[in-house]
């Protein structure tokens, strides 16, 4: 440590956190693995997805329409597989986008 010694009382704290930080079963499994949580990971995908802008966002729905277009009228399975993989994109996308909105203009109130 570079700087002075902790005191008692200091002392006292850090351990009373450590103690609590042990007893969080999840954390230590977590940290043990270096391995996130199914629902973590699912956090983190969520943000990443409604960080896409809203220029992107438009051009998967163009494109997804393009290809609902496409597959209707050519009928070939490809195309229909395509216009799936991106409808269901385009939906998730859209989702988290107007999840982070309602959250943001409904804050849960947090305890202190």
């Amino acid at each position: 440590m570079d700087g002075p010694a902790l005191s008692w009382s200091e002392r006292r704290k850090l351990n009373e956190i450590e103690n609590d930080l042990r007893a969080d079963r999840e954390l230590e499994r977590e940290l043990t693995g270096m391995r996130l949580s199914a629902r973590r990971q699912t956090a983190y995908a969520l943000d990443a997805l409604r960080r896409i802008p809203a220029v992107a966002q438009s051009l998967l729905v163009v494109t997804s329409v393009g290809l609902l277009a496409a597959a209707v009228r050519l009928r070939p399975s490809g195309a229909l597989v395509l216009f799936g993989l991106v409808w269901a994109v385009t939906l998730a996308v859209l989702a988290a986008h107007a999840a982070h909105r309602w959250h943001r203009r409904h804050p849960r109130e947090r305890e202190p």
